[in-house]
């Protein structure tokens, strides 16, 4: 008979007389009653039929795990897998560096520097060397604001389309926009383009969000954006609604959920964000900025008004946490950033490491190649606490970036806040 042990990643949440068991590694929710607990505490003390049905239920769902398993040195080796694996590609794009908007928070430098298309070649030629035997190409377009410049991105799209038809691997895209240039002729597009899911951020209602996000001449952006979502989710193309949160814009955003309330919008979804210092002039990020256990309760206050306002919520972070193999792409040796200019990176939210050009490949020089070791030596297993921290399938170590930027580890909400979202989480789904 199989021996099992408790995995080393289970969660037992106590709540008045419920009992609520969470498993990290593959975010299994259950509420139990004392049998399960009692296999969970002794799982081989007892040898019915009855129990065996169970211990194996418990061990297909993750609970219980092979007494000889070392669960770290599992979860290890999937990190190192994924991190070198090229069974995906994964291409972040950005058709034009430029932007609209004028966000007091943004990181990036705005500069009119776009595709043209000799970048546009170039990109198909280096796509054609690095999808050779993949399953999977995963593409995002993201700036600036990348409508800005759209022809390359349906040029683009098209040639992945075809290439993923003749080479039998699947095509996903995404877009991240303001949401301010869609128009009938865009949404047409977008779906010939197999641009399946738009984000756009509203930070608040009209007022609030106007003051944040609005247009460089200084008008207001809210309106235009609600009605641009309204084209895209009639038309099937999913909208996450992403709401940055700081010490601001809170009464704004629970506005905004009473109004999105009342749009009661189809094919959509609220998710928030964390402003975070990420270089250039952050000198917010002291003043407004919230800090990871203020973003903590400030999530949950506000996920509950999303529940009672029947506003649909992201079913990941920062609603429910989700087991990932690496942090984000930047750690993944076949996920890369294309500048306007054809330069490469790994990481969206910063570009001073580039680590190669679609005009001459990768590491071309020294310099290219301490840049590519400076996001592959994350590792959060060369790291004590991350390595025995049993939230570490939720989060892989943190935002490599972060780490680089503060000094330090970055750790998720998860870390001190998974067992108020898991109770959040199954009470919801039960309404």
């Amino acid at each position: 008979m199989k021996k099992y042990k408790s995995s080393y990643y289970n969660h037992v949440i106590k709540d008045g007389n419920d009992t609520i068991v969470f498993n990290a590694r593959n975010c299994a929710l259950v509420k139990v009653n004392n049998i399960f607990m009692e296999l969970l505490n002794h799982p081989n003390e007892r040898n019915d039929s009855s129990y065996e049905t169970l211990a194996q239920q418990m061990y297909n769902a993750g609970f219980l795990v092979d007494e000889t398993a070392d669960e770290i040195k599992i979860l290890e080796h999937a990190y190192n897998d994924a991190r070198n694996s090229k069974e995906k590609l994964t291409l972040t794009i950005l058709p034009s560096y430029d932007c609209n908007f004028k966000c007091f928070y943004c990181f990036e430098d705005k500069k009119a520097i776009s595709l043209t298309s000799k970048e546009v070649v170039a990109i198909k030629k280096f796509t054609d060397s690095h999808a050779i035997g993949i399953k999977e190409l995963d593409v995002c377009w993201f700036g600036g604001e990348p409508l800005l410049n759209p022809d390359p991105i349906w040029d683009l799209s098209d040639y992945f389309i075809k290439l993923a038809e003749k080479s039998g691997f699947q095509y996903k895209a995404i877009m991240i926009s303001n949401g301010s240039l869609v128009d009938n002729e865009i949404v047409k597009k977008l779906k010939s383009a197999k641009i399946s899911l738009l984000q756009i951020t509203v930070d608040g209602d009209r007022t609030t969000h106007d003051k944040r996000r609005g247009f460089i001449n200084g008008g207001g952006s809210f309106d235009v954006i609600m009605n641009n979502i309204q084209k895209l989710t009639s038309n099937s193309i999913k909208v996450n609604c992403r709401i940055n949160l700081d010490k601001t814009n809170y009464s704004g955003v629970v506005k905004l959920i009473h109004y999105l309330k009342e749009r009661n919008f189809r094919n959509f979804q609220v998710s928030f964000g964390h402003l975070l210092p990420l270089g250039g002039d952050d000198s917010w990020a002291s003043k407004v900025g919230y800090s990871m256990d203020e973003f903590s309760k400030i999530t949950d206050k506000l996920a509950k008004v999303l529940d009672e306002a029947g506003v649909s919520k992201a079913n990941d972070y920062p609603f429910y946490p989700k087991p990932i193999k690496n942090f984000c792409g930047a750690c993944q040796v076949n996920s890369f950033v294309i500048h306007p200019n054809g330069d490469l990176y790994r990481c969206y939210d910063n570009l001073d490491y580039k680590i190669g050009n679609v005009f001459t490949g990768l590491h071309n020089d020294d310099v290219e190649k301490r840049n590519d070791a400076h996001w592959m030596k994350h590792n959060p297993f060369k790291d004590e606490e991350c390595t025995f921290c049993k939230v570490l399938p939720l989060c892989m170590g943190g935002c490599p970036l972060l780490k680089s930027l503060q000094h330090k580890k970055f750790c998720l909400k998860w870390k001190t806040d998974l067992e108020d979202a898991l109770i959040n989480k199954y009470y919801s789904s039960k309404k």
